[in-house]
């Protein structure tokens, strides 16, 4: 039926045949041509995320790390720094080979824009989508594992 449906639209149907890589890495290309302040994201906007993410794994671990547990929690931490630090690493090396370190400041970085796939974002907006997630979720753990050491003791 959705061939039928398609037939009786007026406008043309228009197919893009190419690969989804092409057509990915020609709207970064463009993204990166139109941005006015071509930035990426500054290094301490990265380091606020990944240490949100630390404090979850540092308050999973002392609040549910004994017995069988611990060997679990050990085997996701395992995993995670993998994925982790393959990515950062990686797009870190990435972006040094293209010559795209950053070099501005974080008040810089803070005060002006930030390239991304769907146009460029302010700092401070670019900021709060990395960081925030993981910080409040890092947060939350720690709540979890308060209030779970204080009741199992």
């Amino acid at each position: 039926m959705p061939a039928i449906a398609l037939a009786r639209h007026p406008g043309p149907a228009v197919l893009d045949l190419q690969p989804p890589r092409r057509a990915v890495l020609r709207r970064v290309e463009q993204v990166a041509s139109a941005s006015p302040l071509p930035g990426g994201m500054h290094a301490a906007a990265v380091a606020i995320g990944l240490s949100g993410y630390g404090v979850f794994l540092i308050a999973s671990w002392v609040g549910w790390a004994f017995g069988y547990t611990a060997l679990l929690i050990t085997v996701v931490y395992g995993l995670s720094l993998m994925y982790f630090g393959l990515l950062v690493g990686l797009g870190r090396s990435a972006a040094a080979a293209r010559g795209d370190i950053e070099t501005r400041s974080f008040r810089d970085f803070m005060r002006g824009r930030v390239a991304t796939l769907t146009g460029a974002v302010d700092g401070r907006n670019a900021l709060v989508q990395v960081a925030v997630m993981p910080v409040v979720l890092g947060l939350t753990m720690v709540f979890f594992a308060v209030v779970w050491r204080t009741i199992a003791h």
